[in-house]
C-alpha cells in the first residue's frame, strides 16, 4: 500500500510539473525543439546514466568480493538494479538498502555481512558527493556565484546539511561516543515535547546502528586499496551522472558554458535537493533545476531542458528498473510455486 501511494504521489507530482513547464510554451513549440535537439549528445546523455549505473554495480561487486565471498557479477548487477528501484520510489530513497539486503540474502549473503556491505558502500558514497560537491564549489567559486546568486539560500542549507551529515560520519570513525550523546539528547528533547513510542527500543537500535556504522568504516580504512578504488569508481560515477546535464545542454544547440561549470551546478543541485522527503526529489529537483539553470538553458529552452534532464536520469531509470525489478520478482515467484 505504501509503495501504491508513492507511486501515485510520483506520478502527481510529475503531471503537475510537466504541466507548470508547459503552460506557457506551445506543445508544437516543444515537437519542434526535439526535432531540432542533436541525438547524439542525448545519446551520450542516456550512456552516461547507463555508466553511472554501471559502476554501481562494480562497485558493489568489488564490496562483496573484498570479504573471501565470491559471487558473479550478476548478483551485484541484479541488487544495484533492484536498489535503484526502490530508492527512486521512496522518500530519502529509504526503500533502496533494505531491498538489496533482501536480494543479497536470497543470494546466500548473511545479514550481518550484506548489512556492513551496503553500509560500506552508503558511506564512502555520502563522503564522496560531500567533498567532490564542495570542491568543485572552492575551484570554480568565482564562477558559479555569478550564476547561483539569486538561489544562494537554497544552495547554503542544502550544502550545510551535508556538510553536517559529513561531520557525523568524522565522528563515527574518531569519536562515536559523542555522536551517541549527541543523537541521544536530540532524541530526548524531541520525546520530552511528543511521546515516542518504544523510545528505548529506537535508543537501542540507534546505538546499534552507530557501531555498525563505525565497524564498517574502521574495516574501509584498514583496506585501503579497496578504500582507494572504490572512492576513484565514485568519482568516476559522479562525473557520470551530472554529464547528462552537459549533455542535454549542448543538445539544445548551447554551448558557451564550461562541463566543468555545468557539473558544478549540477552537483550543487544535487547537494540541495538530497534532504526533500519526496520520492525521488519529485517537484523539488524539477524547481531547482529551474531555479540553479536558469540562466544557464535560455528561454524557452529551460523547460523543455527539465523534461529531459528528468526523462533520462530520472524517469529512464524508474522505468527499466522497475521492469527489472518485476521481472526478478515473477522469476522468484516461479521457482517458489515450483
Amino acid at each position: 500500500m505504501k509503495k501504491i501511494l508513492n507511486l501515485l504521489l510520483i506520478t502527481s507530482m510529475s503531471a503537475f510539473t510537466l504541466w507548470m513547464l508547459l503552460k506557457n510554451n506551445e506543445l508544437g513549440q516543444f515537437r519542434e525543439v526535439l526535432k531540432n535537439v542533436e541525438s547524439n549528445f542525448i545519446g551520450l546523455s542516456v550512456l552516461s546514466m547507463v555508466f553511472y549505473v554501471g559502476l554501481e554495480a562494480v562497485m558493489l561487486h568489488l564490496l562483496i568480493n573484498s570479504k573471501g565471498m565470491p559471487k558473479r557479477f550478476w548478483v551485484s548487477f541484479k541488487t544495484t538494479i533492484i536498489g535503484q528501484y526502490y530508492s527512486l520510489i521512496t522518500p530519502f530513497a529509504s526503500g533502496g538498502q533494505p531491498m538489496q539486503l533482501f536480494s543479497l540474502m536470497k543470494d546466500g549473503i548473511s545479514a550481518h555481512f550484506g548489512t556492513a556491505v551496503l553500509v560500506n558502500k552508503f558511506l564512502v558514497f555520502q563522503i564522496g558527493i560531500t567533498l567532490y560537491s564542495l570542491g568543485l564549489v572552492a575551484w570554480r567559486y568565482q564562477t558559479l556565484m555569478g550564476t547561483i546568486q539569486s538561489s544562494a539560500g537554497f544552495v547554503f542549507i542544502g550544502l550545510t546539511i551535508n556538510t553536517l551529515g559529513l561531520s557525523g560520519i568524522v565522528l563515527l570513525v574518531f569519536n562515536p561516543e559523542v555522536l551517541k550523546r549527541t543523537l541521544g539528547r536530540i532524541f530526548a528533547f524531541i520525546h520530552s515535547v511528543k511521546k515516542m513510542k518504544r523510545y528505548d527500543e529506537r535508543i537501542i537500535n540507534l546505538n546499534n546502528r552507530i557501531d555498525a556504522y563505525t565497524e564498517s568504516i574502521r574495516y574501509m580504512l584498514q583496506h585501503r586499496k579497496l578504500l582507494i578504488k572504490v572512492s576513484l569508481l565514485t568519482m568516476v560515477q559522479l562525473t557520470a551522472y551530472f554529464s547528462t546535464t552537459f549533455f542535454i545542454y549542448r543538445a539544445l544547440g548551447l554551448e558557451s558554458r564550461a562541463f566543468i561549470d555545468i557539473i558544478a551546478i549540477q552537483a550543487i543541485l544535487y547537494m540541495s535537493i538530497s534532504f526533500i522527503p519526496s520520492p525521488g526529489t519529485a517537484g523539488a529537483a524539477e524547481g531547482g533545476f529551474l531555479l540553479l539553470f536558469g540562466s544557464l538553458f535560455t528561454k524557452p529552452y529551460i523547460g523543455y531542458a527539465v523534461l529531459l534532464w528528468r526523462g533520462v536520469s530520472y524517469y529512464l531509470n524508474l522505468i527499466f528498473s522497475g521492469l527489472f525489478t518485476l521481472w526478478i520478482s515473477i522469476r522468484l515467484q516461479l521457482k517458489t510455486d515450483q
